[in-house]
């Protein structure tokens, strides 16, 4: 269609090793735990983003992208010693981080209006597909799904070619995140599948919310004063 403009992205994934140490009492390192320096490798996401502009008029334009980010290939990562066999805990029991996420999905909705040639103000919701499923969440990453409510603007000066300013604010609504990591006294089946229970249980909620707030300013250097502007979207 006339004024259609698609993107496609692409984010490769990356496999991160990460160096430490780990330290473990004394009475678990007497019942078999490992100590020492220790690796892992974090199997990080691929992403693919695709975006849409549709102008509609001489003023509104339409925006809408969606976004996967594959976090199912992260799974459970385990911690190693330098010669490659597992780092062990209390008893024997290899040391693991079970993140085993599904994948998470952006989806997003707005528009942009050009109120004159100077001024071009925009808003958009969007939703968040959280990867990180209840019987998965615990206290250090409590994330949950969440959606996102977006205003900005733009500013062009008319006697400064090629000049722009703009500015946006975002309010990031997270759904209230419960949090049921149990051991030997698991109370419900989310508890129970948990697989960071250990020795100790600990049940509770978490309420978060995001404010972001971006200005910026660009300089187009081959502006033509002559020709509109184009407009940048970004999804985020």
């Amino acid at each position: 269609m006339p004024k259609t403009q698609i993107g496609i992205g692409y984010r490769s994934a990356i496999d991160q090793k990460v160096n430490g140490t780990l330290d473990q009492p004394t009475a678990w390192l007497a019942a078999g735990g490992s100590q020492g320096s220790v690796n892992l490798v974090l199997n990080l996401p691929d992403v693919v983003t695709v975006g849409l502009r549709q102008g509609i008029g001489d003023r509104f334009t339409l925006l809408a992208g969606v976004e996967w980010t594959n976090w199912s290939r992260i799974g459970t990562t385990a911690v190693n010693l330098p010669n490659g066999s597992p780092a062990l805990l209390r008893a024997g029991t290899p040391f693991t981080f079970p993140f085993q996420y599904t994948d998470g999905w952006f989806y997003s909705l707005g528009g942009e209006y050009t109120l004159n040639p100077a001024w071009t103000v925009r808003a958009g919701i969007a939703f968040e597909k959280s990867p990180i499923p209840d019987d998965k969440r615990t206290v250090r990453i409590p994330d949950n799904d969440r959606w996102w409510y977006s205003v900005g603007a733009t500013y062009k000066p008319a006697n400064m070619r090629g000049l722009s300013f703009d500015a946006g604010y975002s309010f990031v609504d997270v759904k209230n995140a419960p949090i049921c990591i149990s051991g030997s006294s698991a109370n419900t089946a989310v508890c129970a599948a948990n697989p960071w229970a250990g020795s100790q249980s600990y049940v509770g909620s978490v309420n978060s919310y995001i404010n972001i707030v971006s200005v910026s300013m660009r300089y187009q250097w081959d502006a033509d004063v002559s020709a509109p502007a184009k407009q940048r979207y970004t999804n985020r």
